[in-house]
């Protein structure tokens, strides 16, 4: 990593890399929440779920057993029907 600049964050000095890396990944998780919140608008139901060890397992669960469409994104997981909410929420919170 080239470090360019110094930006200051919290009193520490961050290279321009680094702090911009920090805003991307701050912005995408406040694009991420306003989308859940837009999708539950629309009926989609919200899960919390801890991110997974073998998402593999959990790829092939959802492929088996989700019937609607699905998003997830760091530990949230919307589902469109209720029934594939209910189902994954019991087997994997």
């Amino acid at each position: 990593m080239v470090i360019t600049g110094f930006t200051k964050l919290h009193g520490v000095e961050l290279g321009d890399d680094l702090a911009g890396a920090m805003t991307l990944a701050i912005q995408d998780k406040i694009d991420w929440n306003i989308m859940c919140e837009l999708l539950t608008q629309m009926g989609w139901h919200r899960v919390e779920a801890a991110p997974p060890n073998d998402y593999a397992a959990v790829k092939e669960w959802l492929r088996l057993h989700v019937k609607g469409h699905y998003k997830c994104r760091y530990s949230t997981w919307m589902f469109e029907q209720s029934e594939d909410a209910m189902w994954f929420a019991l087997r994997w919170s």
